[in-house]
């Protein structure tokens, strides 16, 4: 930890030893906005590819239709579990890849649900395999 964050937090909590418990290695994302940037783009990539995968056999995974379905279920992923966060974790690169996408739903559509079936399915797919959930969403 930064010495001068340690004498920081010894000056608020006044007891060294619960500071002492945060001692450790800094997260990548305080390395710099470019390596969080890379984890989300790489993160999006491999949904696209996880959704390729689940749907090759049933429809033209190189369709234009198709990736516009893709880019709908991740933007819905990303909007209602990303949130905006300092460190690096999977809420942040939702986040981050839901403030950078493309995909911009219709006036009327304000949730996953407003989608078309396939979009809704592709979402709860993706959120089974890149949500640690105990139950499937359904």
């Amino acid at each position: 930890m930064n010495k001068s964050i340690y004498k920081i937090a010894q000056l608020i909590t006044e007891d060294p030893d619960i500071v002492m418990e945060a001692d450790y290695k800094e997260p990548k994302a305080w390395a710099g906005y470019y390596n969080t940037k890379d984890e989300a783009i790489n993160l999006k990539q491999e949904m696209m590819q996880f959704l390729q995968e689940q749907y090759q056999d049933i429809e033209d995974t190189q369709s234009l239709a198709f990736m516009y379905d893709c880019e709908a279920a991740i933007y819905w992923l990303a909007k209602d579990y990303g949130r905006p966060a300092g460190l690096q974790d999977l809420g942040s690169l939702l986040y981050m890849i839901y403030k950078s996408s493309k995909y911009k739903p219709g006036r009327a559509t304000i949730e996953v649900e407003g989608e078309t079936d396939e979009v809704y399915k592709m979402y709860t797919e993706l959120a089974n395999r890149f949500l640690e959930r105990k139950k499937p969403l359904i």
